[in-house]
């Protein structure tokens, strides 16, 4: 039968050289971003850094960057809080205080988190609703035949949209047209 103490037993998934792997992970992630910024170059322009979906296409090797980092100092801390210390007590004291440290942790990152997506949620049912009604009168336009007409527009949290940066963005436009097939869109100021 299986138990939880895993005295005697080798460590699993230890690395032999944590500081090595992590700094290979970060290596690894800030080539891919290099990689997604000099492919989407050509489309963004200057404007790259700037562009959300680029930021979102190395998001996911960021976020197992973080989480290996974070198992990696939580081996540390239990290792060192397992070993080395004469005064009885003393290793379950600074298990504790690692524990409340990471629970502290996870709690301040959780509510930081809470505010902007509360509004960012709020934000996005608005928009959905705007978007679902400028949709429909859109598909409607275009199935009696109009080749061109008034789009506006909804952008949420900086989500590129046609006609963004002052105008400059036109491939946005295009690709609206498009899909609406529509021979091209024209900026409008307020829903049709």
């Amino acid at each position: 039968m299986w138990r939880g103490d895993r005295e005697g037993r080798a460590p699993v998934l230890l690395p032999h050289s944590p500081l090595l792997l992590l700094g290979a992970g970060t290596v690894t992630f800030l080539v891919a971003g290099y990689v997604c910024t000099v492919i989407t170059y050509p489309l963004f322009g200057p404007h790259v850094v700037f562009a959300y979906r680029t930021w979102n296409d190395y998001l996911l090797l960021y976020v197992v960057l973080l989480t290996g980092a974070g198992a990696l100092l939580g081996r540390a801390l239990r290792g060192h809080a397992s070993r080395g210390h004469t005064f009885p007590g003393c290793a379950t004291r600074t298990g504790a205080v690692a524990t409340a440290a990471a629970a502290a942790m996870c709690v301040a990152v959780c509510v930081g988190l809470a505010f902007p997506l509360g509004e960012l949620g709020e934000s996005m049912r608005v928009r959905a609703e705007r978007w679902d009604h400028q949709d429909h009168w859109l598909r409607e336009r275009a199935a009696r035949g109009a080749r061109v007409l008034p789009y506006k527009p909804l952008s949420v949290s900086g989500m590129g949209e046609p006609f963004g940066h002052r105008g400059g963005k036109t491939w946005p436009a295009r690709c609206v047209a498009d899909y609406y097939h529509l021979k091209r869109i024209t900026r409008a100021e307020r829903l049709p």
